[in-house]
């Protein structure tokens, strides 16, 4: 006994500190990661911070010009140097609208980088979804004849009076405003990729049995998007690495991203198989049939 408790002490002893320095290794080691959590959780903190800080000051000074661009309209429209053609009065309601909607996206984009921001305010009716994307089309008309582009949308055809009228619309509960705010920067950047020629074409899918959602595609003839890079240009600041010195900052599908899912939808891309891309605008049509009162979305 005297011999095997002398041999288990001479064992055990090594086994015992090495043991002890393993866990002193492992604590180390597990102190080490998370100071380096921390530094790390600290620096995105800063890095968020300072987003906030520049996204709230370059959208800060985009306000001015906007409600200067929109004042000039207004004075042209008020004939305040001369008649104005009632083809240019149309052109320049469409020049007010499109200040009004950028000067809405930006107001967005202070709201959602705000500190404390509780969220966006979301107000969901029923909305006549043909109605939304015929505006859009015809809102870029001019810069896709500007463009040398074709820009088409195929309205259901009205199919009779009365209800039978109607049942020709897609009715949504959504936000009109965020509809349009999507589909104008999807239609904006389709016109801008899409070679002189081309085309850009948008439809709406009804719902269906088998997927009760509407659904807007934005197709265009350009030269498409890499496998690679469909889901990462939906990501803030992202630009496809060869995109031929097209000007752009790489956040208007980002944004336009997060608005479809605050409505709950989504927002898609896939290749068309004749080339080009397609953009696609999921939206639920639950809640369709009457207005929501306001809401505040995260």
């Amino acid at each position: 006994l005297e011999r095997i408790n002398l041999v288990s002490a001479v064992i055990l002893a090594p086994l015992a500190l090495a043991a002890a320095l393993a866990l002193f290794w492992t604590g180390r080691r597990i102190l080490f990661f998370a100071n380096a959590a921390e530094r790390d959780s600290a620096a995105l903190s800063r890095a968020m911070t300072s987003k906030a800080a520049l996204v709230r000051g370059l959208t800060h000074d985009l306000k001015n010009p906007l409600g200067a661009a929109y004042g000039y309209a207004e004075l042209l429209e008020d004939e305040m140097v001369g008649p104005v053609l009632p083809e240019q009065r149309e052109m320049l309601g469409r020049i007010k609208g499109l200040v009004t909607l950028s000067v809405t996206t930006v107001n967005d984009l202070l709201e959602l980088y705000r500190d404390g921001s509780d969220g966006l305010q979301l107000q969901r009716v029923p909305t006549d979804l043909e109605s939304i994307v015929g505006q859009v089309a015809a809102d870029f008309q001019a810069e896709a004849r500007h463009a040398g582009l074709a820009l088409t949308f195929d309205a259901p055809a009205q199919i009779g009076p009365g209800d039978a009228a109607a049942a020709a619309h897609t009715i949504v509960g959504t936000d009109p405003s965020r509809v349009r705010q999507i589909l104008g920067n999807l239609v904006s950047n389709a016109l801008k990729y899409t070679p002189a020629g081309g085309e850009v074409h948008l439809s709406i899918r009804r719902p269906t049995k088998n997927d009760t959602r509407a659904a807007v595609d934005v197709r265009d003839t350009g030269p498409g998007i890499p496998a690679p890079y469909q889901e990462r240009i939906f990501e803030e600041f992202f630009r496809i690495p060869d995109d031929h010195g097209t000007a752009g900052t790489g956040v208007g599908l980002a944004i336009s991203r997060r608005f479809a899912r605050l409505l709950g939808g989504e927002l898609t891309v896939t290749d068309w198989f004749e080339g080009g891309s397609v953009f696609t605008l999921w939206l639920p049509t639950e809640h369709a049939g009457s207005a929501r009162s306001p809401e505040r979305v995260a």
